[in-house]
């Protein structure tokens, strides 16, 4: 390693050079303070300096002062060398920026043993550094949201990718406390998933955080706060490392949009036939009333004939029976006992078509981002309605809902879509169950109950059950008893995503070969409206 001497007595000058080349030193000789601060400007300086404190031009204590000002972070090494040894003398060199001090006359064992420590600090910062910028490297090479907090909940790191995600750079925020970052989302949720990681002191995890990107528009993240310990007793810094969501969440509400049309598009058909049998028969009756109406006009004007003759005093015997071969004619007792019921058949068939009209609307409708409370019941009404050409050849429907049950706040669509697939597959089992040799329909039955702060919903079939080979992955995405081509495996695995991954709620079964199985789907009252679905 490179030793810079920076002595203006030439004999220690000298004798100082020949102790430190026989150590293996590369020594290089200053005769006064000016020409020591040159050296140590150029690009390549020397690591380890030893500076007499009285020199011509510039003092030791010059030279070393400018270094540390200069370069506050220089991994140089600086030992005084001189007669000075009182304690103020010792303060004032270590308070200049020295890292050591010996009194002169000096022993040559003691300079080489201080030197040798010089050399391991350098290199002790060295590998600091490196590991500093090998840190540094892995930091910026990370592409999730990274956010360091101190015990003081002032921010000591900020990554590039958080810089992108929220538009605030890290110049801006560092050494700022946390709450003052800028950042535009449900602080008291952040704030809660803090306290909670420092209550339990493990890490806390939030899925779906609601936030305003740069463009102004909402996005989501999946944030994770980490708890690490410091050398002070009860203190941790926190680290937060974030993944936007937010195209992922598009594509899953994309992907649920999807499958709703294509259950709409499978349905369609039967759909249809719902629709074209009430149109048949209010075609029908409107043919009849037509053809009615005619009827009645011609005896109307028979009628007012008659009227005009008794007028005028000129009424006949044969008026009268023109009259009585009209009402003949018309038949006008039938007519008054069909007509009321033509009516009320056509309104009752304008009424069926008006709500699977009205159905098909609502299960259609795309799902918000924003979850509203909404009437399970109805809902649960408006897919049976939907659905009702893939059960009514099979099963019998028996709904029991709970009057009583209060709003639910959901994501209407992907509920909707939800029971959707539980009816399917509910109307499945029991076909599967006819395909064995049973006769007669089956029965659906679907329940609503209200449980202290939870809805519960019963999906009853009586179908073939589920084979206890395939109980513990009836949920899982692709898994599907069916012949192939007969099904994807993707229904309950979506109706299991929506219920607990959407609405933080539980979906379980009951199953019983030969008999039947029963779905069980809870889903909080009181979740919030938003996009969560996990509290703290």
């Amino acid at each position: 390693m490179k030793v810079l001497i920076a002595e203006d007595d030439p004999t220690t000058a000298d004798i100082l050079q020949i102790t430190l080349q026989k150590a293996g030193y590369d020594v290089a000789v200053t005769r006064d303070g000016k020409e020591a601060w040159q050296a140590l400007q150029r690009d390549d300086p020397p690591k380890l300096v030893i500076l007499d404190w009285m020199m011509p031009h510039m003092s030791g204590f010059e030279v070393c002062r400018n270094l540390r000002a200069k370069h506050e972070n220089s991994r140089t090494y600086v030992i005084f060398l001189t007669v000075k040894r009182g304690e103020e003398d010792i303060s004032a060199a270590l308070g200049a920026g020295a890292d050591d001090y010996i009194s002169k006359p000096f022993n040559k064992a003691e300079l080489l043993a201080r030197l040798r420590v010089g050399e391991r600090t350098i290199k002790r910062q060295h590998q600091l550094e490196k590991e500093k910028a090998q840190t540094e490297q892995l930091f910026a090479s990370i592409l999730s949201i990274l956010i360091a907090m101190d015990e003081e909940n002032c921010i000591t790191r900020w990554n590039s990718t958080a810089e992108e995600i929220f538009g605030i750079r890290p110049i801006d925020v560092l050494g700022k406390p946390f709450l003052e970052c800028g950042i535009q989302w449900d602080w008291d949720l952040i704030l809660g998933c803090i306290s909670g990681c420092r209550g339990k002191d493990e890490p806390t995890h939030l899925d779906d955080v609601r936030f305003t990107r740069t463009d102004g528009k909402v996005g989501f993240l999946n944030l994770t706060v980490n708890p690490i310990s410091t050398h002070k007793a009860n203190h941790s810094v926190y680290y937060f490392l974030g993944i936007e969501t937010t195209e992922r969440k598009t594509l899953e509400s994309q992907l649920v949009q999807a499958q709703k049309l294509e259950s709409i598009g499978q349905l369609a058909a039967g759909i249809a036939h719902e629709i074209n049998t009430p149109t048949q028969f209010v075609g029908d009756n409107t043919y009849f009333l037509q053809t009615a109406f005619e009827k009645l006009k011609k005896l109307l004007n028979s009628y007012e004939n008659l009227l005009v003759e008794a007028k005028e005093g000129d009424l006949s015997k044969d008026s009268i029976q023109r009259v009585d071969a009209a009402v003949e004619e018309s038949r006008i007792n039938f007519l008054c006992e069909e007509i009321p019921k033509a009516l009320e058949e056509s309104q009752d068939g304008i009424s069926r078509i008006s709500t699977i009209v009205r159905a098909m609307k609502e299960f259609s409708h795309p799902a918000g981002e924003e979850k509203t409370l909404i009437d399970l019941n109805k809902a649960i009404e408006t897919t049976i309605t939907v659905a009702r050409n893939e059960w009514k050849y099979v099963a019998d429907m028996v709904t029991d809902f709970d009057s009583s049950l209060r709003q639910v706040p959901c994501h209407v669509g992907e509920f909707n879509q939800a029971i959707l697939n539980m009816i399917v597959n509910a109307a499945h089992a029991i076909s599967d169950f006819a395909d064995n040799g049973n006769t007669g329909k089956g029965t659906i039955t679907i329940s609503t109950r209200q449980m202290n702060d939870y809805a519960e919903i019963r999906i009853c079939d009586t179908g073939t059950g589920i084979p206890e080979s395939a109980r513990g992955r009836i949920f899982d995405p692709f898994f599907t008893t069916k012949e192939v081509g007969s099904g994807t495996g993707q229904g309950l695995a979506i109706a299991h995503s929506v219920v607990t991954q959407k609405h933080g709620g539980s979906i379980s079964f009951d199953t019983d070969i030969g008999k039947g199985t029963t779905f069980i789907i809870s889903l909080p009252i009181n979740g919030q409206l938003s996009d969560q679905t996990e509290t703290l």
